[in-house]
C-alpha cells in the first residue's frame, strides 16, 4: 500500500510511467532491479535518481544541482517509499538542510535513502 501510495506520488511530480511497476503489486525489488529516489520542488532538476547503495539527503540534493535560494533549507520533507503510518498514509520526516551544512545534528538530518523516497524542498515563505 505504502509503495502505491509513494509511486502514485512520484507520477503526479514527475510523470514517470515505469514508476508503478512493483509499487502496485507490493513485492520487493528483485535482485538486480534498479530502484530510485526522487526529489521534487526546489531544486536545479528534480526528478528521478538511481539509488545505487547507500545514499543520503546531501548527495540526493548534490545530484539533483543543489536546492535553489527559494528553497525553505530549515525544513525539507522526506516521504518515505516503504512504511506506513498508523493510518495507512506514508510516513514522512522533516530534514533541516541548514543544519547539515553547518554541520550541526547530521545523524538526525543527513539521513539514509530508501527505495521509493520522495525529498520535497517547499518553497521559503520568504527567500533566505
Amino acid at each position: 500500500m505504502v509503495r502505491l501510495a509513494t509511486t502514485v506520488l512520484a507520477l503526479a511530480l514527475f510523470g514517470l510511467p515505469g514508476a508503478a511497476s512493483n509499487a502496485q503489486s507490493g513485492a520487493p525489488l528483485a535482485q538486480g532491479q534498479e530502484s530510485f529516489v526522487y526529489i521534487a520542488g526546489e531544486v536545479s532538476k528534480p526528478g528521478r535518481y538511481p539509488l545505487a547503495g547507500s545514499m543520503t539527503v546531501v548527495q540526493l540534493v548534490a545530484l539533483s544541482g543543489g536546492l535553489l535560494r527559494s528553497a525553505d533549507k530549515q525544513q525539507l520533507v522526506i516521504v518515505d517509499g516503504t512504511l506506513n503510518d498508523k493510518d495507512g498514509g506514508p510516513v514522512t520526516r522533516s530534514v533541516n538542510y541548514r543544519d547539515i551544512l553547518l554541520g550541526k545534528d547530521l545523524a538526525k538530518n543527513n539521513l539514509k535513502l530508501g527505495p521509493g523516497d520522495v525529498l520535497i524542498a517547499r518553497r521559503a515563505a520568504q527567500p533566505r
